[in-house]
């Protein structure tokens, strides 16, 4: 499935989940950088998240994305036939 039929076919539930999360903010209040990373949590609420397995999964996936440009200049670092 590509990434635009997946949001069209769950437009509602998208759009669901963000007005709800607008709701959270106070009205005429801007948002700091740090509360919009963590989605209007606090730290310990987000850090709390960890404890469920898909956010250990997700975790999991962003550190693996996160070591590829390391993995790739490492191996760009080695002389070719080694």
């Amino acid at each position: 499935m590509r990434f635009s039929q997946f949001i069209q076919t769950r437009i509602d539930t998208i759009l669901a989940h963000r007005e709800d999360f607008a709701r959270t903010l106070s009205a005429g209040r801007s948002m700091t950088l740090t509360a919009a990373l963590l989605a209007g949590r606090s730290l310990t609420q987000h850090l709390a998240l960890y404890a469920q397995l898909p956010h250990q999964v997700g975790l999991a996936g962003q550190l693996a994305f996160a070591v590829i440009p390391w993995m790739q200049s490492r191996r760009s670092r080695i002389a070719p036939g080694h």
